[in-house]
């Protein structure tokens, strides 16, 4: 594990607030964290309704400087999880009271304000399930072993104006694998909430029509019978799909 916080940062995975947990845990650095309970700490502290992201680093930058930054960093998080909870805080409890600007002012139980949720942008994504004598396509992105698929079972594409279901099943493996399938019957749809899009895949039987599968889009494919799937560590839109295909 890299000790210094610019290369443990530049890991894939790896946000703000995982590389100051670690680097001031693990190896006492004073680096700063703000996670969903130290925001709502510095909210009430400062009695601002919505402060920025910005500031909340700062103060977190400025507080950390000290013998023991990890140890203040779980005690802010702590402090928030235990006792300066979103609802009804225990402020008569709270070791830092004196410091708050909202237990001063009463409003505690308004800070932080609550966040304005944007409507999610929705997808329209035909799933193509290619099937060929009882086995079912599988490709994956990035990575594969039976431990770890990245894309699932069975390709995918956002559907374009007008264009049917059918279609751009058809299109999704064409471009993915370069191979023709012939679109079937639909088996059914799985709607799956992302951070970022609401999406609605529309999972369709498709036929092998014969060619040799290159991932064009993907890293690797394979054949794998439908009781074989629980082997592959499937998405889990993925994996709703996967049992709507049922045996072949």
């Amino acid at each position: 594990m890299p000790a210094d916080p610019n290369t443990f940062r530049a890991l894939p995975g790896v946000g703000r607030y995982t590389a100051g947990a670690v680097m001031s845990i693990a190896f006492g650095r004073a680096e700063p964290v703000v996670d969903g309970n130290v925001r709502r700490v510095f909210a009430r502290w400062t009695d601002d309704p919505a402060p920025p992201d910005a500031s909340l680093w700062r103060l977190a930058g400025e507080l950390v400087l000290g013998e023991r930054p990890g140890d203040l960093n779980q005690a802010v998080m702590e402090l928030g999880a235990t006792i300066c909870v979103p609802r009804n805080p225990r402020c008569m409890e709270c070791p830092v009271k004196e410091f708050c600007r909202a237990y001063a002012a009463g409003t505690q139980n308004q800070r932080p304000a609550p966040r304005k949720t944007r409507p999610l942008p929705h997808e329209d994504t035909a799933v193509a399930v290619v099937e060929h004598e009882g086995e079912i396509a599988c490709w994956c992105a990035a990575r594969w072993t039976r431990a770890s698929v990245e894309c699932g079972h069975s390709g995918g594409a956002v559907r374009t104006r007008g264009e049917s279901v059918a279609d751009a099943a058809e299109r999704a493996v064409r471009e993915g694998l370069a191979v023709e399938v012939r679109a079937g019957e639909p088996i059914g749809e799985v709607e799956h909430t992302f951070s970022h899009v609401r999406a609605t895949y529309r999972a369709v039987r498709c036929a092998w029509m014969g060619g040799e599968l290159r991932p064009l889009r993907y890293d690797a494919w394979a054949w794998a019978a439908p009781e074989e799937l629980d082997e592959y560590a499937l998405p889990v839109a993925q994996r709703k799909i996967a049992a709507l295909a049922g045996p072949t």
